[in-house]
Parts: structure tokens; sequence; C-alpha cells
């Protein structure tokens, strides 16, 4: 994925926050105890959440950076990945990092399922198929 195609995916994941009821901060570079390097903020129902993009298979060290991040400003980590995350590795994952939510492929196109605009959007942003992963909640 291209840094320009990378970047309208974060905005493309934004959106689905939004549209999800989140308000949303791209303008995060902010001070603090600790630097808010992460794509986006995200808000809903009093609860804040700090949210990682990755075009990539997602390894720990993003999720140990993001929960660090999460952890000294209070927020709930989130990691999205254009990629499918196997059980096996989400587990491993979720058991070291139980505060972190991570959302694959397979979950995004679950939340876009009843809207044919941000489904179409996002099958268009991919640089493969995704046909054959089901989504899931």
């Amino acid at each position: 994925m291209s840094i320009n195609k990378y970047e309208d995916f974060v905005g493309y994941v934004a959106n689905v926050f939004e549209e999800a009821g989140y308000s949303v901060d791209r303008d995060v570079s902010r001070g603090g105890r600790c630097r808010i390097d992460v794509d986006f903020l995200a808000e809903k129902e009093c609860k804040k959440y700090c949210v990682e993009v990755k075009a990539t298979q997602v390894r720990e060290e993003v999720v140990n950076k993001i929960c660090h991040i999460a952890k000294e400003n209070e927020m709930i980590p989130v990691v999205v990945t254009t990629k499918e995350i196997d059980e096996n590795s989400r587990k491993k994952l979720q058991e070291k990092y139980p505060e972190v939510l991570l959302i694959d492929i397979a979950n995004l196109k679950f939340a876009v399922q009843s809207r044919t605009d941000l489904y179409n959007e996002l099958i268009a942003s991919l640089s493969y198929v995704v046909d054959d992963i089901e989504p899931k909640e």
C-alpha cells in the first residue's frame, strides 16, 4: 500500500469510527507525559481511544507501543489492520495485552456490511481480494 493510499485508509478508518458515533480527532500531535504518536483519537460515551492503523500484519511491538501510549494517556488502545489476524496470533496478543482492541479486515467487513458505500470503499482501497474472508463481529 502506497503512502498516499495508506493515509487515505487511515482517513477511511476514522470515517468508519465517526459513522459508528465516535468523535474523532486526527490532529494528535500533542505534548503530555507521553507524546501521542498514533493515527487518530476517538471518543464515545466518555471512553477515549487511541487508534493505530496498519497496512501490515500486527506485530507485538506495535501492540506494546499503543498499549504504552494508551496507559500513559488513560485511553483504550486500538489497532486496526488491513490484514486478517489469525486466531492463534489474536489469542496470544489478547493474553499478553488484554486491554487492546484488535480490529482486522474481517471485523472491518462486519462493521460496514450494511453500508454499501463504506463497504465498496473498503474493498476498493485494498490491494488484494477479500471475498474469501468472512465478516466477524
